[in-house]
């Protein structure tokens, strides 16, 4: 059985081997939803999100997983069945050990049931595109919206490289587009369509499209697809994912583009604007030390991170890239 209780007070407590898309759909079918915007839906189960602590987009308006999951069941290392939270979301249930679960790719234990909460599906959704023609532009417009009025429940900075690995080139068409997600009754997207260009008209914004329904929908599903479809067009790159303070994701972003500045070596950026997270994505056409090169690469960007005060990991690489991150990762803590 994988539903341990129903979804009727906006929580619900599931086995974790359940899909990311058997949960969804059975959450629509009660008008409910969750943040669920991460790539293999179809395959990715529940507890193996949790443990990789994959947040989608919309973690900016519903909160990351450690805000939505309210109590788990997992199994010790012993073999032994152990529980923390509980499943309703008044509850004290001593140490908080949902959150330390999260993010802990399985090292503490295997997640084996969750109680979540969950959420009203919007009535209406909207999306707005700017391109900029600079990373500085379309990050100091960010933080413009955020600071708004207009609640957005995901803000994503992609670049065109990034833009050309998800396949929406035509959308996304300018060297730097900031997607924004506006959810709400209808007079509320009828307000941000009217009071965003507005808010960005002396921001330096090149282009302005507005998308709603399925051309909305197809937009930030390419998305969150966007390390999957990464990977088929470059199966020997790199994936990095970093994590830091919100106002060093830029300069660190404008180093790593000034690191994989050089022939044969080509780079990608998709950011969560609002919260401080991206992907950097590095890979290369060149035979011979392609490895290498890649390997070098990743091991100076996770070192710049750093220095800007965050953190950052291969979250996607070959068998092949395996031992040359290993030796960085060695080389790394002899620095410490």
């Amino acid at each position: 059985m994988l539903f341990r209780s129903p979804a009727s007070d906006l929580t619900i407590t599931v086995e974790a081997g359940i899909s990311i898309n058997a949960l969804r759909e059975t959450l629509a079918a009660q008008g409910q939803m969750l943040p669920l915007d991460v790539p293999c839906a179809d395959t990715a189960t529940l507890g193996g999100t949790l443990a990789a602590n994959q947040n989608g987009p919309r973690r900016l308006g519903l909160g990351a997983w450690r805000d939505i999951v309210i109590g788990l069941e997992f199994a010790s290392s012993e073999g032994k069945l152990a529980k923390g939270g509980g499943r309703v979301v008044k509850t004290v249930a001593g140490y908080d050990l949902p959150k330390l679960l999260i993010g802990s790719f399985g090292t503490l234990g295997v997640i084996t049931e969750v109680s979540l909460k969950v959420f009203p599906i919007p009535s209406h959704s909207a999306s707005f595109v700017f391109g900029y023609a600079t990373p500085e532009e379309a990050a100091a417009a960010a933080q413009m919206v955020r600071s708004s009025q207009y609640f957005p429940q995901a803000l994503q900075l992609v670049d065109f490289p990034a833009a050309r690995l998800a396949g929406q080139t035509a959308v996304l068409s300018s060297a730097c587009n900031l997607v924004v997600s506006v959810t709400g009754p209808s007079v509320v997207i009828e307000r941000a369509q009217r009071g965003l260009p507005d808010l960005l008209r002396g921001s330096g914004a090149t282009a302005t499209t507005f998308l709603d329904g399925s051309a909305e929908v197809q937009l930030w599903h390419s998305l969150s697809e966007l390390i999957p479809k990464f990977l088929m067009q470059h199966p020997g790159g790199i994936a990095l994912r970093a994590s830091l303070p919100m106002t060093q994701l830029l300069p660190f972003a404008a180093e790593f583009a000034e690191l994989c500045n050089k022939p044969g070596i080509g780079n990608g950026v998709s950011a969560q604007a609002g919260v401080g997270t991206a992907h950097f994505f590095l890979w290369s056409e060149m035979a011979g030390e392609r490895t290498v090169v890649l390997a070098r690469a990743a091991e100076q960007a996770i070192a710049i991170c750093e220095q800007f005060g965050g953190r950052a990991r291969s979250e996607e690489h070959t068998s092949e890239l395996q031992s040359h991150l290993n030796l960085v990762c060695r080389l790394l803590l002899e620095k410490k």
